[in-house]
């Protein structure tokens, strides 16, 4: 997660956020592009850039909860500041 988050930073990309909702819709790419308002091929897109800076496999459980974690762990430090 860290290194998306610096990625972002980098970049002025908003990976991170994609990634947010690609999980919350329970890693569907296509409720993820309708929900965002972006074209499913840029989905698909984003969520190869996010593995490759990432190295999370999104088939495989344990990586997503992880993720997930993560996720929360910055959101928890975020409103704690």
């Amino acid at each position: 997660i860290n290194n998306l988050i610096l990625y972002d930073k980098e970049n002025k990309t908003n990976l991170l956020n994609t990634f947010e909702v690609f999980l919350k819709n329970n890693s569907n790419a296509t409720h993820t592009a309708k929900e965002l308002f972006i074209h499913y091929k840029t989905i698909l897109y984003r969520l190869e850039k996010i593995r490759e800076i990432s190295g999370i496999d999104f088939s495989n459980h344990k990586d997503r909860l992880e993720a997930e974690l993560g996720l929360k762990i910055v959101s928890l430090l975020k409103t704690c500041k």
